[in-house]
């Protein structure tokens, strides 16, 4: 067993050298930081595609377990609903969410909900809503916690609404260079990847102003998007994605630099998706905003997960210097 041990050891490290990996896996894989803020119910409702109060049933013969939901109240999106189905699908939280799901005897649980696939539809009892990865996500119904709810829903909408006049873009670090960044994604393949290469390996510096600067429709000028894979379980050394409009790609990879699940933009979506996603940021940045007491100095690095230095060698005295 020893040596097979030793030959197994011999061989990692033989391809960590041939690959370009480092043998030292803590500085490889990242690690999430972000947790500050995930139990929060703003990061609840901001992550939420759907609120819903319903009362749930399982049902019976899938291996995955669903629950056909009877609504009884929208607390965010399509105030039409009245039956959803919905499978779990976070392999992290599905024990709790089931737990409060199947022991809820009946009376109305709340449930946040997002789509198990982009079919640009709401409201349509024939789509699988599924829980995001969020503690919390399923919990027993209050007439208290429907009201805080109900309060941040209305809360982020304004927010939303006055997002332009709210955040000073100017004042915001960076700003002009992640303009001149996102503005060069549309004009070369080359460009575009020296793009992306500047704003991976500053991101925990320009990433208040990527933010800013998402909302951005245009057309990428080659949708393609190649990130090392830092899996411990990784059979390929790069994922390769196709995003099509600029705001894929920089959602994309806002999420490669955090744990933030607002959806899934590396490949493409609706635009509805689209729109989801960019006001998840949004309520991110101004609950940044909001936490320096209004001000533009707060230092990012604090809120973002550790970056691998191989491929992203941060700005440390850039970051220091705002």
């Amino acid at each position: 067993m020893s040596n097979q041990r030793t030959f197994l050891l011999v061989a990692f490290f033989a391809a960590s050298i041939v690959l370009g990996v480092p043998p030292n896996l803590s500085d490889t894989f990242p690690t999430n930081s972000f947790c500050v803020w995930t139990d929060s119910l703003w990061m609840r409702v901001a992550q939420s595609r759907m609120i819903v109060v319903a009362t749930a049933k399982r049902m019976q013969g899938d291996e995955a377990p669903r629950y056909q939901l009877n609504v009884k109240e929208v607390l965010k999106g399509e105030a039409n609903v009245k039956e959803l189905i919905l499978q779990l699908c976070d392999y992290y939280n599905d024990e709790v969410n089931a737990q409060v799901l199947d022991g809820a005897g009946g009376n109305p649980v709340i449930l946040h909900l997002s789509f198990t696939s982009d079919t640009g539809q709401i409201g349509n009892s024939s789509i699988c809503y599924s829980i995001p990865s969020i503690r919390g996500a399923a919990e027993p119904f209050t007439l208290e916690k429907a009201a805080a709810i109900r309060a941040e829903v209305t809360r982020q909408r304004r927010q939303l609404d006055e997002f332009s006049s709210l955040v000073k873009t100017e004042r915001l670090p960076h700003w002009a260079e992640v303009t001149n960044l996102t503005a060069q994604l549309t004009l070369s393949p080359t460009a575009q990847q020296e793009a992306v290469t500047k704003i991976r390996g500053n991101i925990s510096r320009l990433f208040p102003a990527l933010i800013a600067a998402m909302d951005d429709n245009a057309n990428l000028s080659e949708e393609l998007l190649v990130l090392p894979n830092y899996s411990p379980t990784w059979f390929e050394r790069f994922r390769r994605y196709g995003p099509k409009k600029v705001v894929d790609l920089v959602a994309a990879l806002l999420a490669e630099a955090t744990s933030v699940p607002f959806g899934d933009l590396f490949n493409g979506a609706s635009d509805e998706t689209r729109r989801h996603v960019v006001n998840g940021w949004h309520v991110l940045l101004l609950h940044w905003l909001d936490a320096s007491d209004g001000g533009y100095d707060l230092q990012p690095l604090a809120i973002l997960r550790a970056f691998p230095v191989r491929d992203a060698i941060e700005d440390k005295s850039a970051d220091q210097a705002q």
